[in-house]
C-alpha cells in the first residue's frame, strides 16, 4: 500500500454528530496503517512456487487449487510491486 497522506476536515469534528467522528477516526487509522509496512517488504519474506497466474476467482465454485493460484499470484504481485500479467 502506498502511504496515504489525509487533510485535516474542515469542520470541529469534536461536536459532530457520533458517525462523523467515527468516519473521521477510521481515516486517521487508515492513514496511519499506510504508513506503517510497505506490502512489498512483508511479501518478500514469502516463496510462492507453481502458480499458474490467476486474477479472478469466484468464491461459490473455487477449489482449493484456484484459490492457491489466486493466493500466490496475489502474493507475486505485492513482490514485483505490482501486477505485471
Amino acid at each position: 500500500m502506498r502511504p496515504v497522506n489525509l487533510n485535516r476536515p474542515n469542520f470541529n469534528h469534536l461536536t459532530s454528530p457520533p458517525e462523523t467522528r467515527w468516519m473521521i477516526e477510521q481515516l486517521k487509522a487508515i492513514e496511519r496503517a499506510s504508513q506503517e509496512a510497505d506490502t512489498g517488504e512483508i511479501a518478500d519474506g514469502f516463496t510462492v512456487e507453481n502458480v499458474t497466474k490467476t486474477f479472478t476467482i469466484d468464491a461459490d465454485t473455487a477449489t482449493a487449487s484456484d484459490i492457491a493460484n489466486f493466493l500466490g499470484t496475489f502474493i507475486n504481485a505485492l513482490k514485483n510491486r505490482g501486477i505485471r500479467r
